[in-house]
C-alpha cells in the first residue's frame, strides 16, 4: 500500500507529525509495529529534517546513547 500523503497533515509537515513520527519510530525499534516499508518510508521523510536530526543529537548528548 502506497501512502498517498507525504506527512499526516498532507504536503506540509505539523504538530501531528512530531507526535505520530514519535511513535512510528519507537515502535521499529522496539518491534511494537509491523516491519512495513510505508513506516520506513516515513522515517526516512523525517528523519531528513534538520530539527529531527538536532533533536536526535541532543538526546544523545543527554543520555549518551
Amino acid at each position: 500500500m502506497q501512502l498517498p500523503l507525504r506527512t499526516v497533515c498532507g504536503d506540509r509537515f505539523a504538530m501531528a507529525d512530531v507526535y505520530v513520527g514519535s511513535q512510528i519510530d519507537w515502535g521499529l525499534r522496539f518491534g511494537t509495529l509491523p516491519d512495513k516499508p510505508q513506516f520506513h518510508d516515513y522515517m526516512a521523510r523525517l528523519r531528513q529534517r534538520t530539527a529531527y536530526q538536532r533533536t536526535q543529537k541532543d538526546a544523545t548528548a543527554l543520555t549518551g546513547d
